[in-house]
Parts: C-alpha cells; sequence; structure tokens
C-alpha cells in the first residue's frame, strides 16, 4: 500500500531507535523531500546568503547524479528532528566531515547522535568532524566542541 506519510518514508531506511543518524540519498530525496524541505529552507535562510536551496540539492546530485554534498537526518519516533547538509573535505593527508548547514528541532539533543556522526565519518576517512561556519548559539547547544576561530566577513565596494 503507497502513502507518503513520514512513518512510512522513514521506515524504509531501518528500524528506528530514540534517535537515529540516517543518510538521505538522492533517490529518496523526493519520497523525503515534504519532511525535510522546511527544515533544509530554514538552514539556507540562516545561513545569511551563503546557501540557498537549488544550489544544495545541485550539490547532493539531483541534478547530474554527482553527489558532492549528503544530507544526513535525525530521526526520533519515526519523525524527523533535524537535519544536516554535510561534505568531506580535504586538506593534505587529513579528511574532514564538514557540516555546512543545520537545522531543525532539540538541538540540545543532537549531541545524542554523535557516535553515529563520527561513525559516518570514520567509514569516509575522516579524522575529525567540524562545523566551518556556526552559529554562536551552537556553542550552547553544542558544549563538548572546541571553538578554533571565528568567521568575519564586511561588505566591500
Amino acid at each position: 500500500m503507497e502513502t507518503d506519510s513520514q512513518e512510512h518514508v522513514l521506515s524504509d531506511y531501518r528500524p528506528i531507535v530514540p534517535e537515529q543518524l540516517i543518510a538521505i540519498g538522492v533517490n529518496d530525496l523526493p519520497v523525503a523531500w515534504p519532511h525535510i524541505e522546511p527544515m533544509l529552507r530554514k538552514a539556507c535562510e540562516e545561513s545569511r546568503g551563503e546557501f540557498t536551496v537549488e544550489p544544495v540539492l545541485s550539490e547532493m546530485g539531483l541534478e547530474n547524479g554527482v553527489e558532492r554534498w549528503k544530507l544526513l537526518a535525525i530521526i526520533r519516533d519515526k519523525t524527523v528532528q533535524a537535519v544536516m547538509v554535510v561534505c568531506l573535505t580535504q586538506n593534505g593527508e587529513r579528511r574532514s566531515l564538514d557540516c555546512l548547514l543545520a537545522s531543525g528541532d532539540n538541538a540540545k539533543e543532537w549531541p545524542l547522535v554523535d557516535e553515529q556522526f563520527d561513525a559516518f565519518a570514520l567509514a569516509h576517512g575522516c579524522t575529525s568532524v567540524r562545523i566551518p561556519c556556526a552559529r554562536k548559539g551552537w556553542a550552547k547547544a553544542l558544549p563538548h566542541w572546541r571553538i578554533v576561530g571565528y568567521c568575519m566577513s564586511r561588505e566591500i565596494g
């Protein structure tokens, strides 16, 4: 029986545990889209113009099948709690999993999927995980992360 309920969409991935991190591939995106689009759009809006939805989808391989960025979702009780857009960054011999965008509910609970996030990064050959341009409030929600620097900018011209 076909249904587009969030419960059906997410149960196709694997059994649900209290908090779970799943990767949503480009082939799954059309079915998952109604459940993740509002959070992805909000994350783009909060990026101060650095990201917009259409280019993000392009980087995720929607246009040509080349998946440079990945979409991860935090699931609780068969409901999407948060989405993250991540990419792999190579710097010499070091590879990092960078969280470019994130949005959702209950940010203080996101660390509950840290082990799964780290396992995802390790499976892709990463030695670190980073949030290259985090909002200031994330330091409160993610107190076990360390602030390495600040992103500063100014308009010119």
